[in-house]
């Protein structure tokens, strides 16, 4: 879970929301993910990012070479926002888990981890108690791969 002061100030507008929402989403709960610097270049740059992300967010010191990108990239919002999401696995069986350093920005002070079975994390998204597409959407995509 992180911070998310966008999600969590969309409260003070429920009044006028044509489905009234009381949820307050000041932690989101959602997979590692992170930005993409400008040195990211390429599908080398997206291993990297994404290895780092992983160390920074859940404590596992991973390899970019063993980053699975899964598919193409899509746009949450497409008409709205212009990030484009880029989602990727890697196994962590095996890997030792070291401190969850963040990257020092407000956005991961206080990163609470959370573990539980990936089909879990789906039904929660399906439900609504997991309101991050991106995290739906990645899993759908690993689910798919593994078979």
């Amino acid at each position: 879970m992180n911070l998310r002061p966008a999600a969590y100030f969309r409260r003070e507008q429920t009044s006028s929301m044509t489905v009234p929402d009381p949820v307050s989403y000041l932690r989101v709960e959602e997979i590692v993910a992170g930005l993409l610097e400008p040195s990211d270049k390429g599908e080398e740059g997206l291993r990297r990012r994404a290895a780092e992300e992983v160390k920074e967010e859940a404590g596992y010191a991973v390899r970019p070479e063993d980053i699975q990108l899964l598919g193409g990239a899509f746009f949450l919002a497409p008409g709205i926002l212009s990030e484009k999401v880029f989602p990727a696995a890697v196994d962590v069986t095996g890997v030792e888990q070291g401190e969850v350093e963040g990257d020092g920005s407000p956005l991961e002070e206080g990163i609470h981890l959370q573990w539980r079975p990936v089909t879990a994390v789906l039904e929660a998204c399906r439900r609504g108690d997991i309101a991050d597409a991106k995290t739906e959407v990645s899993l759908t995509r690993l689910l798919a791969r593994l078979g």
